[in-house]
């Protein structure tokens, strides 16, 4: 596989009061890579945290990702004295003060039916952000302006929820928070709370909204209680905000990993994590499947695309993915007096039910589903 070494995928950026959403073309890298673009459908889970975040995600996309940006843990010292990546602290530091979210693919997975691409971004201090994402020569960049036609001045903190949330959403199928690392609960459902009242993201069906994970870390002298911490966060999201979480998200977990300072290898830590992001990624996929919205790696980055211009251009309109699958096909101004003249020659019910019902409906399809279809989506776009 063909990979920079930088990965990051989207970020936020000021100039004066304005905000800016900035992509790469990180997506498109990574999917371009993969065998059977038609076939193979691509799974994204979104992690937030900090350190924890970043030791999960340098051990599930280790062949390529760029090593964790928050320090060395002292606890795990032992297990990366051989690290050589930390040499790169200075960069490092420098893509966490940018507040970015970027994009890793679990390299096991990519020759798979269901190809795992792991984003990873960070919740706090959002406020301090002030620098656009670093243009480099090996990889493209485009900038929009977040709602540029509305009066309302957006802050950094809501314009991160309008990405994670709008803009990922729709894309995701497990949102997995580090709770050690943004102090334990609190900041969680704080978040979750102002997800929901931004309302529905898209127009997919309710069964195919993602899921959440919470990761938490317990102590060597305390053995795991998940369904009772669990109840504790829904109870304090509960006052935190009245409206139904499963209206937008199908289901919350929580998971207790060992301490990282027993003997247990981070592999071992990390692929029970793994195991249950994929047991969760399969009640996803399942459903998507069920409603006919599962999509190859060719239409979510083509979908993805339009969404970047769709969350740019609005905060209040969900992303409908029927009306994008029509964009470069519009459907005929005049189409409602073609019916009207067809059905007019039609005199008898026989003939309706028989006849002109399925010529209609097979032109319906036939429309939607043009001879060729996937070859006419083989150039995605980039941003």
């Amino acid at each position: 596989m063909r990979y920079c070494k930088h990965t990051q995928w989207l970020g936020l950026a000021m100039n004066d009061k304005d905000i800016f959403l900035q992509s790469t073309n990180r997506l498109c890298t990574v999917l371009e890579d993969l065998p059977e673009l038609d076939k193979q459908s691509p799974s994204l889970f979104v992690f937030i945290g900090n350190r924890s975040k970043a030791m999960a995600i340098k051990e599930l996309a280790k062949s390529f990702s760029l090593l964790p940006r928050y320090g060395r843990d002292p606890s795990c010292q032992s297990q990366h004295d051989d690290e050589s990546s930390w040499r790169d602290k200075t960069e490092l530091n420098s893509r966490q003060a940018n507040r970015e979210i970027h994009l890793h693919i679990h390299a096991l997975s990519a020759f798979s039916s269901r190809p795992v691409l792991l984003a990873e971004g960070d919740l706090s201090s959002l406020d301090k952000l002030r620098r656009a994402l670093a243009t480099k020569k090996c990889h493209e960049t485009a900038s929009r302006q977040l709602n540029s036609r509305t009066p309302t001045t957006l802050t950094l903190s809501k314009s991160a929820d309008k990405i994670y949330f709008r803009l990922l959403s729709p894309f995701t199928n497990v949102f997995c928070f580090f709770a050690d690392d943004v102090r334990k609960f609190r900041l969680i459902v704080q978040r979750l709370a102002l997800w929901l009242d931004l309302g529905q993201p898209s127009t997919l069906p309710k069964s195919t909204c993602p899921k959440v994970l919470i990761v938490t870390e317990r102590r060597e002298d305390v053995s795991a209680n998940n369904e009772s911490d669990l109840r504790v966060f829904k109870q304090m999201l509960s006052e935190e905000t009245t409206m139904d979480v499963l209206e937008q998200f199908s289901d919350i977990r929580l998971l207790s990993l060992a301490a990282c300072k027993t003997n247990l290898s981070n592999k071992a830590r990390y692929q029970e994590l793994f195991e249950q992001l994929l047991n969760f990624s399969d009640q996803v996929q399942e459903a998507k499947v069920n409603t006919r919205t599962l999509f190859s790696a060719y239409y979510f980055a083509a979908f993805f695309h339009y969404a970047l211009n769709h969350i740019a251009a609005t905060s209040v309109e969900p992303f409908n993915f029927i009306a994008t699958s029509r964009i470069e096909n519009l459907i005929a101004r005049n189409l409602q007096n073609h019916l009207v003249d067809f059905l007019y020659n039609i005199k008898t019910p026989q003939k309706l039910l028989e006849f002109a019902i399925p010529v209609i409906a097979s032109s319906f399809l036939l429309d939607s589903y043009p001879l060729d279809m996937h070859c006419k989506l083989i150039i995605i776009p980039k941003h």
